[in-house]
């Protein structure tokens, strides 16, 4: 996740490849997620972050990163929550 549309839009189908392989993995699921936030589509990221959430409940950098995407969507309230709720499971 550069910054960079063409180096992010590659990454992005680099993680959809990865996902093919492995549905279930929460981390490649999580980078892909984070590479969408950066593409600028944070509510497809909010998608899959709350995909890894249902079947990953304990999968902590996932309510990290979306917090931080709450927060940059402007809905403060909702990271507060999701960062606390990762400071739990710490």
């Amino acid at each position: 996740m550069s910054g960079n549309a063409d180096n992010d839009a590659f990454d992005a189908k680099a993680y959809r490849r990865a996902l093919e392989l492995d549905p279930s993995s929460p981390d490649v699921r999580s980078d892909f997620a984070s590479c969408l936030h950066a593409m600028g589509l944070p509510h497809r990221a909010l998608e899959e972050f709350r995909k890894i959430l249902a079947a990953h409940p304990g999968h902590v950098i996932s309510y990290f990163n979306l917090g931080i995407v709450y927060h940059a969507t402007g809905d403060a309230d909702r990271a507060a929550a999701d960062l606390a709720r990762r400071a739990r499971h710490d």
